[in-house]
């Protein structure tokens, strides 16, 4: 008969039926606080998108344009946590100028946006510099997913 497993409350998987003094937690804390934490329910944190602010969550209005700080530290968290999305302008515009999508995403992680937003096309824009590119991005939300889409990019100074 196979044995069933469960998450204990510090995370490690424990055998079912294991005694409160046999916990998989009980070497972490003492025995009588393990047996009483065995006993609570596990909390879930609800996260949302990210916040600009540190490491707590909280939702980013998109349709509203964002301070160049508040852009440039969205665009690290949806590079780390979201998704990243070439338009196929982007694409055709970035191989015109010899750039590859390592060159984009590469500005993407070091660049610095220094010019406010731009309203095109239905969505805020921003153009993220390196001392040899720009990158033009967009954000967007699909459904649980935060994007990053590439408008478009250029090799600067020739």
């Amino acid at each position: 008969m196979a044995t069933r497993k469960r998450e204990s409350w510090c995370g490690v998987e424990a055998a079912q039926g294991e005694s409160e003094g046999e916990s998989a937690c009980s070497g972490l804390i003492s025995p009588s606080l393990a047996g009483s934490l065995e006993k609570r329910p596990r909390q879930d944190v609800d996260i949302i998108s990210p916040s600009v602010y540190g490491d707590i969550m909280s939702p980013i209005d998109l349709t509203l344009p964002m301070p160049q700080a508040q852009a440039r530290k969205h665009l690290s968290w949806v590079l780390t946590h979201g998704t990243v999305v070439f338009s196929t302008h982007a694409l055709r515009e970035l191989k015109a100028d010899g750039m590859e999508n390592n060159d984009a995403l590469n500005v993407l992680r070091a660049g610095r946006i220094t010019e406010p937003a731009e309203f095109q096309e239905a969505s805020w824009r921003y153009r993220v510099h390196t001392p040899r590119f720009c990158v033009v991005v967009a954000f967007e939300r699909d459904d649980d997913d935060e994007l990053v889409i590439v408008v478009t990019g250029w090799r600067k100074g020739r």
